[in-house]
């Protein structure tokens, strides 16, 4: 979940996962195994489709049965954001335009703006 989530640095808070909304991030088991991070792009009648803040592909397939936890909220440094947090969601909104043309450091600039106010 770069750049919003560093792995091993960050911490994040995880709730059941009773009501799964678009943009929500989500903790789920892939078939092989595998425990993903990612954020919910779409949600259809038999499934959702999810894809990483950096990556463009999205992942089909993810069945309610899949899925573990939600993320409410996350610890960067001493520093803790909600999904209430108003500069967390102007961060969501500019996702999709981050997806399409990739730009890294645009979504990295928006994410400094997030964790330097308190």
């Amino acid at each position: 979940m770069m750049p919003l989530l560093r792995a091993g640095i960050d911490s994040v808070i995880l709730k059941k996962p009773d009501n799964v909304s678009i943009n929500d991030i989500i903790l789920y088991k892939r078939s092989n195994g595998q425990f993903v991070l990612h954020r919910v792009v779409k949600i259809k009648k038999d499934e959702y489709i999810m894809c990483g803040d950096n990556q463009f592909r999205y992942e089909r397939g993810i069945k309610k049965e899949n899925i573990l936890a939600k993320v409410s909220g996350f610890y960067r440094d001493e520093l803790f954001v909600d999904d209430a947090n108003e500069e967390y969601k102007k961060y969501i909104k500019q996702l999709p335009r981050q997806r399409r043309k990739i730009k890294f450091k645009a979504a990295r600039a928006k994410l400094k703006r997030i964790l330097t106010k308190k």
